[in-house]
């Protein structure tokens, strides 16, 4: 029951993400602005993402992690406050800053007290069902954000419905900071128990026990965040302009909204299903095979027009999401004397892909090329793939049997 509670945080705030992601873009599309205008929307949250990222790699751990995240909902809930209350759509940007630096104060210390509840448990398979259950949250919140913004806002009058959408997410944010101020008295008393068993005992506990075998796995934490780079600088070309795609092509909010959602709800399956993972995150096959229908979904979305179609390419895209948002959170909490640091490069890469991406393919859309940010993506997702190869052949001694 516990740890059913403990991953519901992540489910709920992505789907205010997912909605935060949604809802600008598609005012700022409809207004009929241009694709940087769209893609921007994404990028000033992801500004202060970034930037706050950076920091919290110096100033997280253990015991200040629950108080970071609950600093994070209030600003949260200050910031959509903002989003709704305005009506000038060019002053979204504004509040979409504080939104960054909200979200990041709860993935970041989310992830640092992840083993709080793993505790008596060893080795490597507490890791990785921590990081399959934790993406499986996370990602189908994500992909309910879109879907959830497009229905409720296709309740209530076109020009005011989005209000709704924010209202919606304020509730949300109320669930979370309450669930997180019981999860503040859990991690508390296992860090008090952590610090005490290293007080009584200098040898060999349950505790160091599963810290020792946790450093014993090989460091393959470049490798996550290069397929990490190739997987957000396509997915963020994705979200922030299948908005704009969709105006140019004649899609609804709906559709746009099961599009952006499809990929999300694949990326929590996948996600989930890699909850008895052993070794394939430490070989050349077991990627690329994922990251090549990632590439094919990019070349469809990019080419074709046909809602159904446009379906299928964000489906096959949504498995290779999975993947690589699985693989970089492994690797990241897999050494868990780097984990605060490699954590936050995590953030900062998911954060600085979101200010570039988006306005890198806003730049090169076009109501005539509309789809040229998506074969941007695949190139660079080609890249990747040979990057990966490279890196984990020559690293093929290091990996555990």
């Amino acid at each position: 029951m516990l740890r059913i509670l403990f991953y519901i945080p992540p489910f709920l705030m992505n789907i205010i993400t997912g909605l935060i992601f949604f809802v600008p873009a598609r005012r700022l599309a409809a207004a009929n602005e241009s694709a940087v205008a769209v893609a921007a929307a994404m990028s000033a949250w992801a500004v202060t993402y970034t930037i706050t990222s950076i920091t919290l790699g110096f100033i997280q751990n253990k015991k200040n992690a629950v108080k970071l995240i609950l600093l994070g909902q209030a600003l949260s809930i200050i910031a959509l406050c903002g989003l709704l209350a305005v009506e000038n759509i060019k002053l979204q940007y504004y509040w979409l800053l504080l939104t960054g630096f909200s979200t990041v104060l709860f993935y970041c210390p989310f992830q640092v007290i992840m083993s709080a509840l793993e505790k008596g448990e060893k080795g490597t398979a507490a890791l990785i069902r921590s990081t399959s259950f934790y993406t499986f949250s996370w990602s189908l919140g994500l992909a309910a954000g879109p879907v959830a913004a497009a229905g409720i806002w296709s309740c209530f009058n076109p020009a005011t419905g989005w209000k709704y959408c924010y209202i919606f997410c304020i509730f949300i944010n109320v669930i979370i900071t309450t669930i997180c101020l019981f999860l503040h008295s859990y991690v508390k008393k296992v860090n008090q128990e952590e610090e005490k068993i290293r007080e009584e005992e200098k040898k060999e506990t349950q505790i160091s026990s599963c810290t020792e075998k946790a450093q014993k796995l090989p460091d393959f934490a470049i490798d996550g965040w290069a397929i990490g780079i190739g997987g957000y600088l396509s997915v963020y070309m994705l979200r922030a302009l299948l908005p704009y795609r969709g105006e140019v092509i004649g899609l609804s909010n709906t559709q746009i909204g099961i599009l952006i959602g499809m990929i999300a709800f694949m990326q929590a399956v996948t996600a989930f299903t890699l909850y008895k993972s052993r070794t394939w995150m430490y070989k050349p096959i077991p990627v690329l095979i994922p990251l090549a229908g990632g590439i094919i979904g990019l070349v469809l979305a990019a080419t074709l027009t046909n809602f159904y179609v446009l379906f299928c390419a964000m489906f096959v895209y949504g498995i290779f999401s999975g993947i690589f948002a699985w693989d970089m959170i492994y690797h990241a909490i897999a050494i868990e004397a780097k984990r605060p640091k490699y954590v936050a490069v995590n953030e900062t890469i998911v954060g600085g892909f979101g200010i570039l991406s988006p306005l890198a393919g806003g730049f090169f859309a076009t109501p005539e090329k509309s789809g040229l940010p998506f074969l941007i993506g695949a190139f660079f997702l080609v890249l990747t793939a040979i990057f990966h190869v490279c890196y984990t052949v020559r690293k093929k001694g290091e990996c555990p049997r």
